[in-house]
């Protein structure tokens, strides 16, 4: 994969970086403070990249695994007859961008285990995902253990990218340590397709 975290500053520099940290433009309503809101045809996000990996993702090799791990949650229109997973169209999108795709689902009570960690170990880069399914009405409560588990597993020489599936200021503001963080207004379809876009530079 490249560029990697090493690359010499001169290169970071003629992308528009400055010491480390990328400045992405704004386009198609995704910037680096833009706040999360739907305006009824697309989903606006927010994004922050402070280690310039969503250029890795866009240069990702044959061979490369990513990793992607979703909640397991209820479907956004709350309907009890629909068992499906809403994270599916998540996944399939992300494959007509890259082959090796591997999507997991783990559950916000029992969190990253020990099989899921040996997965991030084996993967190159690891797209998870936080969504709090109890979150009608109230600040959405997201587990950010669950990030610093991640994290704390891949290890520096892997890209973890955090994808938070909902717009309050209080679950971004709670993942501010992490370098590469999108923020989406939900998990519709709609929302998370935008999201694929945005993690391959589309825009």
């Amino acid at each position: 994969m490249s560029p990697s975290r090493n690359e010499q500053p001169e290169g970071r520099e003629e992308r528009g970086e400055e010491n480390g940290v990328r400045h992405p433009q704004e386009s198609n309503g995704v910037g680096l403070n833009s706040h999360p809101t739907q305006n009824g045809r697309e989903t606006a996000l927010r994004t922050r990249d402070a280690t310039n990996s969503l250029a890795v993702i866009g240069n990702l090799e044959d061979a490369d695994v990513v990793l992607v791990l979703t909640p397991l949650m209820p479907q956004v229109s709350g309907d009890p007859d629909d068992t499906s997973d809403p994270f599916e169209c998540f996944g399939r999108a992300l494959e007509s961008r890259h082959h090796r795709i591997r999507h997991l689902p783990y559950d916000n009570g029992s969190g990253i285990t020990g099989t899921l960690r040996q997965f991030i170990r084996q993967s190159n880069v690891i797209i998870l995902v936080l969504a709090d399914s109890e979150a009608a009405g109230r600040t959405p409560q997201i587990n950010v253990e669950h990030a610093h588990i991640t994290v704390a597993t891949a290890g520096d020489d892997k890209r973890v990218i955090i994808v938070v599936a909902d717009s309050s200021s209080e679950s971004w503001r709670r993942l501010d340590e992490f370098p590469t963080v999108i923020q989406a207004a939900d998990y519709s379809r709609a929302s998370l397709e935008r999201t694929v876009s945005v993690i391959f530079r589309e825009f």
